[in-house]
C-alpha cells in the first residue's frame, strides 16, 4: 500500500476580549536546578530557582549588575544580558546560564510547529520544534481520522491490550523533541489521519493551558 503524507501543525487559540483565554494561576516561575541549565526570562522580573539538594546550599550570580539572587534562589532581573545562576552544596555546584531580553518570545502557532521525519511500515517518526522562550509540555497523543470534515478517535484492534501511559513531552525552550507514534495496533480502516496532542502546556511550571492543538497529518492512499 503507497502511502502519501503531508504534515502540518494545527494550533487552535481561543480569544475573548481581545486576550487569550488560558487557564492561569498567578505566580513567579520556578525553574529547578536539576532540570533546567538555559532558560530565558523577560527584563525587570522575579524567578524562583528551586534547591537542586536538601543539604545546605549557597546561591549566587556570575554578575550582579544584570541579576541579583537572595538565599531562598530567588533572582531578580535589572538589565537585559546573559548571567549565570549558580547553586553550590558541599559536594557539588549547578549552573543555570539566564538570558535576559526585553521581550519574550511567546508560544505561538509561529513558534511551535513540527515535521515529519520519516513513514515506517506501522510508525511515524515525527519532529517538534520550539522556536519561543518558554517551557512547552505536550500531553496524551492521539490517533484521529477525518470522517467528512470531523475528527475522530481511530479504534483499535479487538486483540490489543493497553500498557502503560505515554509520558507527557516536555520541550525546552529553543529545543526540539524527535519521537515516534506507533499506529501498528490501530485499525487504520480510513484515508486521512492525524496525530494529535489536544493538550499543551505552557511553563516551566506548567500552570498554564492555551487551547491547542499540534498534529501531524498523513494520508493512506
Amino acid at each position: 500500500m503507497k502511502k502519501k503524507i503531508f504534515f502540518a501543525v494545527i494550533v487552535t487559540i481561543i480569544v475573548s476580549c481581545g486576550k487569550i483565554s488560558i487557564n492561569c494561576f498567578a505566580s513567579i516561575p520556578r525553574y529547578n536546578m536539576n532540570q533546567y541549565k538555559k532558560v530565558t526570562v523577560k527584563k525587570s522580573s522575579k524567578v524562583k530557582f528551586v534547591q537542586p539538594a536538601k543539604s545546605k546550599i549557597t546561591w549566587k550570580v556570575s554578575n550582579k549588575r544584570i541579576a541579583t539572587i537572595n538565599k531562598k534562589g530567588m533572582l531578580r532581573t535589572k538589565k537585559c544580558g546573559k548571567v549565570k545562576v549558580i547553586a553550590k552544596t558541599t559536594k557539588k555546584k549547578y549552573i543555570c546560564n539566564v538570558t535576559i531580553k526585553k521581550k519574550i518570545v511567546r508560544a505561538t502557532a509561529k513558534t511551535v510547529y513540527g515535521n515529519t521525519i520519516k513513514i515506517n511500515d506501522g510508525s511515524i517518526d515525527f519532529i517538534i520544534y520550539n522556536k519561543s522562550d518558554e517551557c512547552i509540555s505536550l500531553v496524551l497523543p492521539q490517533l484521529e481520522y477525518n470522517d467528512k470534515g470531523i475528527w475522530e478517535a481511530e479504534s483499535k484492534k479487538s486483540n490489543i491490550v493497553n500498557i502503560g501511559v505515554w509520558p507527557n513531552i516536555v520541550i525546552l525552550p529553543r529545543s526540539n523533541y524527535r519521537g515516534s507514534f506507533d499506529y501498528s495496533a490501530y485499525n487504520m480502516t480510513h484515508r486521512n489521519y492525524r496525530i494529535v496532542f489536544n493538550k499543551v502546556f505552557i511553563g516551566p511550571n506548567y500552570k498554564k493551558e492555551l487551547r491547542t492543538s499540534v498534529s501531524s497529518v498523513f494520508e493512506f492512499i
